[in-house]
């Protein structure tokens, strides 16, 4: 994980039997949750696997400043 005033950066791999990204079945739900959350908040999710050669998730969300309230 990394933070700098733009962005935070968040990376996780494994070295495990990874799978087909572009198959239809029940456990790519959380990550199509994962990409939406990260969308929802500007950011990207991006997801790098292999079968047989593991996986990598990388996902970037950008720091919006905080906005103070108007002075009366």
């Amino acid at each position: 994980m990394d933070c700098d005033p733009e962005r935070i950066t968040l990376e996780v791999s494994d070295d495990g039997i990874g799978f087909d990204a572009q198959s239809d079945f029940p456990g790519h739900l959380g990550l199509r949750s994962m990409r939406e959350r990260a969308s929802s908040l500007g950011g990207t999710l991006e997801v790098e696997t292999t079968p047989g050669r593991g996986t990598r998730i990388h996902a970037r969300i950008p720091i919006q400043a905080e906005r103070s309230s108007p002075s009366p």
